[in-house]
């Protein structure tokens, strides 16, 4: 398999790695936890060896919270990889290190929600236009008021046009207690969390193979085909790819109104059959993901003086960021707001012009990085649960948001033809979707009526929110 480079990506993506960001409120932010840091001296060193113009990227790379680089030359492997190919694919982009090293008392894992009442406490001039997020944790090991409060505080960052997007995970359908404990875990869909919020975008992974659509490798007495052009498929560790993506259904929240179309279509296609209840649990009705995907294998990465080949969708995810910061660079340098939540966008480019996405249409996510369950999700033509929309081509999607600027803001917080919502298996709330999406209107024009009246000369030290962290003890949303 080859190696992933900067160069590798740029061809493969059509991304313009050697034009500069320019846009001085184009920005970026790579979310860093559990004591993972980079190496500046190792940035410049990559540069050089993967032959990055380094424009001023270095000058506009900014730190909040703590850093160590020796430590990251030796044990920051997730932070290298992040903003080695972050700034090599958006050079020039204003990129913050956000560094939050502590552990969440409730979870005993990342700590998202100081993550976001940082976020939450920076003022909307100041705040990263795309945060790429390269952690995700079994959502059956958090408490239940825990996610629904983190999901909330995604939400707001929608709605205030701020771009998340988070790695779907790295042990296919039922996670990582498979990977640590044997098939005792499989046959349940262990989905991750926070990729599994409907408030952001899940980033799914995948690996360059040959057989990379059903064709290749067909066999009879008259025919031996072979496809001599790599493709992408979905990135499996029985395949080689050192992990297997991330994806399923949620068990806490309903499936949102922008996908409701894709996955219906994904539930009763015939490509690669869903899995029936008596062989994989999972909620039906919960929101589905990832929603987007794109090579996660072999990155070199630079540590130290060694380069170091990795995987993940942690890998993906900071690619496909790197994608949207020079989407919204398009947009800004023509006075057009940045793309913000793309969720609804993503699924009305796939509706619409469904060639903007490369099509995973080979693998399953049914392995974890070291054991193989005996089922799991399938990919298929159109939206799966393994590879979500596929991978997009950067210039296509580019060329289609030219041609349609309002599409990134048509629907976005409302449904066209509103979809009955199902409660999921673990008790979530249902009712209509024209409900919520009133009250996720409320909630905007409220925001916004809050920013006149700050504007208008009232009180300058008003808070909408207090957002301190909230108590621990306190068990719901």
């Amino acid at each position: 398999m080859a190696y992933t480079t900067p160069s590798l990506l740029s061809r493969n993506y059509n991304i313009p790695m050697h034009e500069p960001v320019r846009h001085p409120r184009n920005s970026i932010s790579v979310a860093e936890f559990l004591g993972q840091y980079y190496n500046p001296n190792d940035l410049d060193a990559f540069f050089k060896l993967m032959g990055v113009r380094e424009w001023g990227t270095r000058r506009k790379l900014s730190l909040i919270g703590e850093n160590e680089p020796m430590a990251g030359s030796v044990l920051g492997g997730e932070a290298q990889l992040d903003i080695q190919y972050i700034t090599s694919l958006a050079a020039n982009v204003s990129t913050i290190f956000w560094s939050v090293p502590s552990i969440e008392l409730a979870t005993r894992q990342e700590p998202f929600l100081d993550w976001l009442m940082q976020l939450e406490d920076t003022e909307d001039e100041a705040i990263p236009l795309v945060h790429s997020v390269s952690y995700s944790d079994d959502a059956l090991t958090m408490p239940l008021w825990f996610k629904r409060r983190v999901n909330d505080e995604f939400m707001k960052l929608a709605l205030r046009g701020i771009t998340v997007l988070v790695a779907s995970g790295d042990d296919g359908v039922s996670g990582n207690f498979v990977a640590k404990d044997g098939k005792k875990y499989c046959g349940r869909n262990r989905e991750e969390f926070p990729s599994s919020s409907p408030w952001v975008t899940s980033v799914g992974g995948t690996q360059l193979a040959q057989e990379n659509v059903p064709v290749c490798g067909y066999t009879s007495e008259n025919v031996m085909v072979q496809c001599a052009q790599d493709g992408e498929v979905v990135c499996t560790s029985d395949k080689g790819g050192g992990i297997t993506s991330g994806g399923g259904f949620s068990s806490d929240f309903l499936r949102p109104w922008y996908q409701h179309e894709a996955v219906e279509h994904y539930l009763q296609q015939k490509d690669s059959p869903v899995p029936g209840q008596d062989q994989l649990m999972f909620n039906r009705s919960g929101r589905g993901f990832p929603d987007l995907a794109a090579i996660s294998s072999n990155y070199l990465v630079l540590m130290g003086e060694e380069l170091e080949a990795m995987s993940g969708t942690s890998a993906s995810t900071p690619l496909i960021a790197a994608m949207v910061a020079r989407w919204n660079e398009d947009r800004l340098q023509n006075r057009l707001p940045p793309l913000g939540f793309l969720n609804p966008l993503i699924y009305e480019i796939l509706s619409r012009h469904p060639s903007a996405f490369n099509d995973i249409q080979i693998g399953d996510n049914r392995c974890s990085r070291s054991t193989c369950c005996p089922v799991g999700f399938g990919a298929a033509r159109g939206w799966d649960a393994v590879s979500g929309a596929g991978s997009p081509d950067f210039q296509l999607v580019a060329k289609i948001l030219r041609e349609d600027a309002m599409m990134a803001f048509r629907d976005r917080f409302s449904a066209s033809q509103p979809v009955a919502m199902v409660a999921s298996v673990r008790g979530a709330s249902s009712g209509p979707d024209w409900i919520y999406v009133a009250m996720l209107m409320f909630l905007q024009s409220f925001l916004t009526g809050t920013v006149v009246f700050v504007a208008m000369g009232g009180c300058r030290r008003f808070k909408l929110v207090d957002a301190r962290r909230p108590l621990l003890d306190e068990r719901h949303p």
